[in-house]
């Protein structure tokens, strides 16, 4: 009786899953897309010091979000793959959460890195910072700033 219980609440979560994946993988067509825009306008960049700046605070900025959003990804489909073999937990709580409830504990358990990735909390957004400065710092030094900048 309970098997009949629970695959309605298996396929919703699936599609919840499924759909939160698809939307994470349309944030990296926007991102990409954005970044051949910025890359083809490169000449009106090179205008001026303000411009030139802005152009390297944003490409230090895309690969950043374009891995947050990548792991996103990886976490939703982890999920998506995980609820079709975990079984609910034994709790009083209604079917759809003991499910979920099993689903996000083996996620935790077993997929720890991919796990800190469920939303944004301080450690995110420190990493996240952190490996910011250090891409805009390589590309200052790659790109040589400090002796010729390309602006006329």
């Amino acid at each position: 009786m309970e098997d009949a219980l629970i695959e309605p609440s298996r396929r919703a979560l699936l599609q919840y899953f499924n759909t939160q994946t698809m939307t994470h993988g349309g944030y990296i067509i926007a991102l990409f897309i954005g970044f051949t825009t910025l890359v083809s306008r490169w000449r009106e960049f090179n205008s001026s010091f303000g411009m030139w700046s802005f152009f390297l605070l944003l490409n230090s900025f895309l690969p950043v979000i374009v891995v947050y959003i990548l792991l996103r990804t990886l976490y939703w489909g982890l999920l998506a793959s995980i609820v079709i073999h975990t079984a609910p937990i034994e709790d009083g709580n209604t079917i759809m959460f003991r499910l979920l409830t099993g689903v996000v504990r083996t996620v935790e358990n077993d997929h720890r890195f991919v796990y800190r990735f469920r939303g944004l909390r301080r450690s995110v957004i420190i990493s996240l910072v952190i490996a910011w400065l250090l891409i805009f710092i390589a590309l200052i030094v790659a790109l040589g700033f400090w002796q010729r900048p390309p602006y006329p």
